[in-house]
């Protein structure tokens, strides 16, 4: 738009046409060095986040941040587990879910493709089934972020590569992480820090 102006206010019509087609051939030449310059970014970004989260926790058994940077961290709830009024931490990623204490001290890891959200009556009350540890009750602040972590649940990125990459890593390395803690088909990946 800024070119058309250029070109139109310009007192030398031949003039402003040159110039405008060099700058639309500069453009055309700068503009797939931006994209990958803002592909990049949003890699570095999501990395960031991923280390930011990483460098919060404390009882982490190894790095969240995966080799191909396919992990994106996706919301922080805040969340009350309803047994003891004990408020929990769920840190949302495209594949997994951490959910930790007050302290930031990892409780559970979990595969997004291996939970299920099941609502209850009330409006922010739901039950975290995983089919590994026991179903646990929860409530969240509003109906409306209960959604939201529906949503996160249900349109869980396809997390097979990200954690096949993971379990194999695991698998052929020294690293003390029990074997229980990795469920070989699908990607169901669970570790109980409790």
């Amino acid at each position: 738009e800024a070119l058309r102006k250029l070109y139109v206010n310009a007192s030398d019509a031949s003039h402003a046409a040159a110039q405008l087609q060099h700058i639309e051939s500069v453009l055309s030449a700068i503009q797939p060095i931006a994209h990958e310059i803002d592909i990049e970014q949003h890699r570095i970004e999501q990395l960031s986040d991923c280390l930011q989260v990483q460098l919060s926790l404390q009882g982490l058994k190894y790095s969240i941040i995966d080799r191909e940077n396919r992990r994106q961290f996706e919301a922080q709830f805040a969340l009350v587990k309803n047994d003891a009024q004990r408020q929990r931490h769920w840190f949302v990623f495209n594949d997994i879910l951490i959910i930790t204490n007050n302290k930031m001290t990892v409780k559970k890891m979990l595969s997004l493709k291996s939970i299920r959200i099941q609502r209850h009556e009330q409006a922010a009350h739901f039950t975290l089934i995983t089919g590994v540890t026991n179903p646990t009750h929860y409530i969240a602040k509003t109906a409306k972020e209960l959604d939201e972590i529906e949503a996160f649940v249900e349109n869980a990125y396809c997390c097979h590569a990200v954690w096949e990459d993971e379990r194999s890593r695991f698998d052929s390395s020294n690293l003390s992480v029990p074997r229980n803690s990795i469920k070989g088909v699908g990607c169901v990946f669970v570790d109980n820090f409790q």
